[in-house]
């Protein structure tokens, strides 16, 4: 199951690359853009699911299993979060770019 999720996704910087390279309309760069973000939903998804394997093979006891759990969810959320919040500031800044260019 794990390298069905990689090749997933490698096939987001590919249809990024023809979406950037070739000439596309509107409709196609729309279905190429849903492309993408199904590959890294469908990576990262299979990412916390195979992490989640993983640590529950090597907890030693059931009653650890729930606390494990949570350091594993909680140490995937932070890379998310600064995701999330690199594309806010990436918003920002690009609004902010596009003001400054328009002033005379």
């Amino acid at each position: 199951m794990c390298g069905d999720e990689s090749s997933l996704g490698l096939l987001a910087p590919v249809l990024g690359g023809i979406l950037l390279m070739a000439p596309v309309d509107r409709t196609t760069a729309l279905v190429l853009l849903g492309g993408i973000v199904f590959a890294i939903g469908s990576a990262s998804t299979g990412v916390d699911l195979t992490t989640k394997n993983i640590v529950l093979d090597l907890v030693p006891s059931a009653a650890e299993r729930p606390l494990t759990i949570g350091v594993n969810d909680t140490l995937v959320g932070i890379p998310t979060a600064l995701l999330v919040g690199a594309g806010a500031i990436m918003i920002w800044l690009g609004s902010l770019l596009s003001m400054w260019a328009s002033v005379p």
